[in-house]
């Protein structure tokens, strides 16, 4: 089983407002798995139309 999570673990109390559902679902969660945690940036953000229309703008400002 594969599971991507934008927020680290420690942010899953605040989000599920219970200290004993959090300790539950994340004890399933993280027992016997291989956490990866990555630092880069998103290639989904960084390959957006959105993003590619803004390095087009400023490459085109600049000349």
């Amino acid at each position: 089983m594969s599971k991507t999570e934008k927020q680290p673990l420690g942010h899953w109390y605040d989000y599920l407002n219970n200290d004993t559902v959090a300790d539950a679902v994340l004890d399933r969660l993280v027992h016997n798995c291989y956490r990866l945690t990555l630092q880069a940036e998103s290639m989904r953000k960084k390959n957006s139309s959105f993003n590619q229309n803004e390095n087009h703008k400023r490459q085109h400002d600049v000349q």
